[in-house]
């Protein structure tokens, strides 16, 4: 190899992996709770043709073939999160048959199932965030990422906040680079190329603008407060009447025969309503930080209370999981929102103090 040639990347990083990431997940959960409700309010129908099965398995298998055929087939942005969709649905679909592949006897209800199965979307979970988080990038994935940025708003437009990243991405670039210049040229080009309104980035507007209204209500923090009050104590009863009824519903406990699962139960339900409390004071002073503390009192719950209740109270736990779910994506939504409303005002102040 000659001096000074570098090595290509055989992984380039996608800068918007981790929201790609984070659909596909959500399909999958989403998939999964909705099968697993669906037959548990229909006694588990079964979709045959005489002495064939159809097992949902297939379908599962469907989309995320549909998936790849997207992702491979064709170009854009639009298309990858299709694919995120549509290959997520299919995971969820293929993995709840996961107790037929893992006993001898094909048990559909076999009980630690749904714990495995949870334990694997925790995995995915850390996994998507670290490929998805990333601080900096090399000069390669750079250059690759504003490649796909200028493509998007030739597909598209381009808005001021797509203007500002590709000019950031261009800035990794090295100076000498001929791509580069070439990139200049066209994103002045591409600049008064207008973005086009489809039904999503009005809806995403939308709830900017609502958003940004709610906040300035008296009411809006006292209403966050009261929701994880309320998630914490749900998780709390929810534990403390799981572990009453494997004691026989008898209100004299025995202490001394608790077990190792009721113990983690109790622990990291306390844990999530100590990171709520700290929240909570944290709200008069900055709603951010008090986001933060909250998100980590959901991250608890996720990893830590429901899947210790998975394991010994399988359908009843789903409850709590969808309505973490929720709370970890409005969360998400808000941080970010916050994040960017600080911004804009540190902006204003800089703009203020240099005028």
């Amino acid at each position: 190899m000659k001096e000074g040639r570098k090595v290509p990347q055989f992984f380039v990083r996608n800068m918007e992996a981790e929201n790609l990431l984070e659909m596909f997940l959500v399909s999958a959960i989403s998939t999964f709770l909705l099968i697993r409700f669906y037959l548990q309010i229909t006694g588990y129908p079964q979709l045959t043709l005489g002495s064939l099965h159809i097992a949902h398995m297939l379908w599962g298998g469907f989309f995320m073939l549909a998936a790849l055929v997207l992702v491979l087939g064709f170009l854009g942005g639009s298309v990858q999160k299709f694919a995120a969709i549509f290959g997520g649905a299919g995971f969820g679909a293929f993995i709840d048959e996961l107790g037929k592949f893992i006993t001898s006897d094909h048990n559909y209800f076999f009980q630690p199932t749904v714990a495995l199965i949870y334990i694997i979307f925790v995995l995915l979970y850390l996994v998507f965030r670290y490929i998805g988080q990333f601080q900096s990038m090399t000069e390669q994935e750079s250059l690759v990422n504003a490649l796909e940025l200028t493509k998007e708003a030739v597909l598209r437009g381009m808005d001021e906040k797509e203007k500002a990243q590709l000019a950031k991405l261009i800035e990794g670039v090295p100076p000498a680079h001929p791509v580069r210049q070439a990139l200049e040229s066209l994103a002045q080009r591409l600049s008064a190329v207008a973005p086009k309104e489809n039904l999503y980035e009005k809806g995403r507007k939308f709830i900017h603008r609502f958003y940004t209204k709610l906040v300035q209500t008296p009411q809006f923090s006292k209403v966050v407060v009261l929701v994880f009050i309320w998630n914490s104590l749900f998780a709390i009863v929810q534990i403390l009447l799981v572990v009453w009824r494997a004691r026989g519903f008898s209100l004299a406990w025995d202490f001394s025969d608790i077990s190792f699962f009721e113990v983690g139960e109790l622990i990291s339900s306390a844990v999530a309503g100590l990171l709520v409390v700290a929240g909570i004071i944290q709200m008069r002073r900055s709603r951010l930080a008090a986001y933060h503390f909250f998100r980590s009192a959901v991250l608890v719950s996720i990893f830590l209370v429901n899947v210790l209740l998975f394991f010994r109270e399988e359908l009843g736990a789903l409850a709590g999981l969808a309505g973490n779910i929720v709370l970890l994506g409005i969360l998400d939504y808000v941080i970010r929102e916050e994040g960017a409303i600080k911004k804009n005002i540190l902006y204003e102040k800089l703009q203020q103090s240099r005028g």
